[in-house]
């Protein structure tokens, strides 16, 4: 039934009265398709045009409206400034987004709204999407700086990216359009300024082939979980319930403020303590996956 009724289904469940549910995270590929079945839209999912986070607001009369929020442009910008020491490396450089769909909105407005990106490369096997990305990001006044990416030549004219942003799936290319898109990235990665890829995609595994490529041409490669951990604490303020179940007060810039604590700032440093268990880029070529193929 779930499968049949899509965003309906979890429509219907978040309106009912006594569900204690007080919203929920949008996953690929509906970060798009449920903008018309939203009331209200923040700032930042209004202007991405895409909505990974679904909250619900309460009216004194008892209504409750559903409300959009885009969460993963903090987790993008943070992927980058937490893991790249030296700004210089994507800052007033050209930027590359892999992909068309709600997360290339999203790594396109925070690249340029937040990590200084002159331009941004915009590679995808489906040119209709791209088209629609570039008109929806000229109504908000930034679709100048976009540049649609289309033939190998074409990339090997160009000045090369110093932030990668990859929001495809992990599957070996197939179609014509889908080697082109590799091919051209290769060229971008085989460029002599390297730069940070960040690997949006994390399901069945952070670790894809596209890393490898990256990392075996010089490139600081970042985990997609990256951009999941620092979403998803900014995606907690936005539900009252969570934060008081948990003891904390609201999330300010990605960072946790705890009530019950003496004013320390927690961090997913040390409230998750994944940067501990974070794999060095250099185990990338020993991860068994890798090694399989």
């Amino acid at each position: 039934m779930i499968r049949q009724r899509g965003i309906a289904c979890a429509q219907d469940r978040l309106a009912h009265p006594a569900d204690p549910h007080t919203g929920a995270s949008v996953t690929m590929p509906h970060k798009v398709a449920i903008l018309p079945y939203l009331d209200e839209l923040t700032e930042e999912c209004r202007d991405v045009g895409a909505c990974n986070t679904l909250f619900l607001r309460h009216l004194p009369d008892g209504r409750r409206l559903f409300c959009g929020a885009n969460t993963d442009v903090i987790g993008i910008r943070e992927s980058f400034v937490q893991n790249v020491p030296d700004r210089a490396v994507y800052e007033n450089r050209p930027a590359m987004v892999i992909g068309g769909g709600g997360a290339a909105r999203s790594a396109i407005y925070a690249l340029h709204k937040w990590l200084k990106a002159t331009c941004v490369y915009v590679v995808n096997r489906d040119a209709s999407e791209v088209a629609a990305v570039v008109a929806e990001c000229t109504e908000r006044a930034y679709g100048v700086r976009l540049v649609h990416v289309e033939t190998v030549e074409q990339a090997e004219a160009l000045e090369g990216p110093g932030a990668v942003v990859a929001c495809i799936p992990d599957l070996p290319p197939t179609t014509k359009e889908e080697k082109v898109v590799r091919r051209i990235t290769e060229v971008m990665l085989e460029k002599e300024n390297k730069g940070a890829l960040l690997e949006m995609c994390y399901n069945p595994s952070p670790f894809t082939d596209l890393g490898a490529v990256a990392e075996s041409k010089g490139w600081q490669v970042i985990l997609g979980t990256e951009a999941l951990i620092w979403q998803g604490i900014e995606q907690v303020s936005f539900s009252d319930a969570l934060l008081n179940r948990f003891g904390f007060d609201w999330v300010a810039n990605g960072v946790l403020l705890n009530r019950t604590s003496t004013g320390q700032a927690v961090t997913p440093a040390s409230f998750l303590s994944h940067k501990s268990r974070r794999r060095s880029p250099t185990n990338w070529l020993r991860y068994p996956r890798i090694e399989s193929r």
